[in-house]
């Protein structure tokens, strides 16, 4: 019976492994794009502080 599960075990373990380095660069791409929408909200900010003056005059 223990010969039925190794093979079964290392495909799982080799699953978890693909799963594993997916997720890093999953969690990669998603940290990534945090930091460029918070570049964008301050741009926008900057933008919308530059009309509000500007409609001020």
């Amino acid at each position: 019976m223990a010969e039925c599960l190794i093979p079964r075990v290392e495909s799982l373990t080799r699953k978890t492994q693909l799963q594993e380095i997916e997720l890093e660069r999953t969690s990669k791409q998603l940290k990534d794009a945090i930091a460029i929408a918070g570049e964008e909200t301050a741009k926008c900010k900057a933008a919308k502080e530059v009309i509000k003056s500007l409609t001020a005059q």
